[in-house]
């Protein structure tokens, strides 16, 4: 969320705490609908907003699936 133009720590931690619809990253900000996401940045003004949202829409989202990790395991006998 601090990756967001407007966005400091004060406000990040009010999203996280909000009663309904807690916003803990952005893509949770991405599922809510536009009346939502404008309550839950009310603090910013009009051209911030837009910015914010603008960027968090650009930022890929990485999905990882049927993730298989191959290795040698090491021990360390003390």
């Amino acid at each position: 969320m601090l990756q967001l133009p407007g966005v400091d720590r004060a406000l990040a931690k009010d999203l996280r705490m909000r009663p309904k619809n807690p916003v803990k990253s952005i893509q949770d900000l991405l599922r809510l609908d536009e009346n939502e996401q404008r309550k839950a940045l009310a603090k910013l003004d009009a051209k911030t907003y837009a910015q914010a949202i603008s960027i968090a829409k650009q930022i890929p989202v990485l999905i990882l699936s049927n993730v298989h990790f191959k290795g040698m395991s090491i021990y360390v006998l003390c």
